[in-house]
């Protein structure tokens, strides 16, 4: 227990604001939610878990990491992501515990590790792009060092490699505190703790005017559209519950990996929006990838469907600038 709040609900608080967002889905959100789609093919790992993989498009292989943790792929697949399918092979990978994936006993990022290079086998491609939205940075970021040989290149959209920092905590309190017009009213916190108690008295306080969506846009009918799209069908929440109800026993999914950006050698595209408070706007600053490009685009955490056009340009000019570099 900490004061002001448990862990657990210092945690929770964005996952919760989403379910109660006002108005709910509304009918063109449903619509899209029913558009239609390839089925997904399963992968059974090592360990026998299913994990649903959804395969469309052409061009070089990419593999998407979903965020959350747990979100699944679904959102990020029809909100935009499957205007990649013109010029790439798109891998929508729902991870274990998590959207139309197997449950599992094993969650350890070890294991998710495991996941993704089964994954990749799968594909047929030595070689792979991995792109990952928010905390699929972290799986993205530790894949790449453990397997830097199979890794083409990481196309990190939002991504971040610190999940759930101190120093995210504290701009994402100010940013509450702007949008309660309280400006300046925090001030230094003494420890985590206090950070967390702050963090879910802002929360409430946000909920309360039904605008606790504003971390992650500002526009409320791409949340809509989001709901509509994760309750489209029975979706698994065995990962995102454990990760985030369980910090402690989940720590390594909490550490910086900042300093390990710097051992990954290979072509890193950096999408950051400019009005991104899930993750920071600045978060990306913290990268040290020896070989990174990074374009800011001015959008929040959905950018990838709220300015798909600039999403879109800049991947598609980061895989063919790597397409046309010789081999080494």
């Amino acid at each position: 227990m900490i004061r002001g709040c448990t862990l657990r609900q210092g945690l929770t608080a964005l996952t919760l604001a989403l379910a109660a967002m006002p108005g709910g889905a509304d009918p063109a959100a449903a619509q899209a939610a029913a558009v239609a789609r390839p089925a997904p093919q399963f992968v059974t790992t090592s360990d026998s878990v299913r994990l649903a993989v959804i395969v469309a498009g052409s061009g070089p292989p990419v593999l998407y990491l979903h965020g959350g943790p747990g979100q699944a792929s679904i959102s990020f697949e029809r909100m935009g992501g499957s205007a990649l399918e013109s010029f790439a092979t798109m891998h929508y990978l729902d991870q274990r515990g998590a959207g139309r994936s197997d449950s599992a006993a094993d969650l350890s990022l070890e294991r998710m590790i495991g996941d993704i290079d089964e994954v990749r086998r799968w594909t047929g491609h030595d070689r792979i792009y991995l792109l990952a939205h928010s905390f699929g940075g972290v799986l993205a970021v530790n894949y790449a060092a453990r397997h830097p040989e199979h890794v083409a290149g990481l196309i990190l959209v939002g991504a971040t490699v610190h999940f759930w920092s101190d120093s995210l905590l504290a701009e994402q309190i100010a940013f509450m505190d702007s949008l309660l017009g309280r400006e300046g009213a925090a001030g230094p916190a003494a420890n985590r703790d206090t950070l967390l108690a702050r963090h879910a008295e802002r929360r409430r306080a946000l909920n309360q005017q039904d605008i606790g969506y504003r971390l992650l846009t500002d526009t409320v009918a791409t949340i809509q559209t989001m709901i509509a799209l994760d309750r489209s069908y029975p979706r698994n929440p065995q990962f995102g519950a454990s990760v985030m109800r369980e910090p402690e026993a989940r720590a390594e999914y909490y550490r910086n990996y900042a300093e390990l950006t710097g051992s990954i050698a290979a072509p890193v595209l950096v999408l950051a929006g400019r009005r991104d408070h899930a993750i920071g706007p600045r978060h990306f600053r913290s990268f040290r990838f020896p070989n990174q490009r990074i374009v800011e685009i001015d959008g929040g955490h959905l950018f990838y469907y709220e300015r798909n056009a600039e999403f879109v340009k800049a991947v598609r000019e980061f895989l063919a600038a790597e397409a046309a570099r010789p081999d080494p």
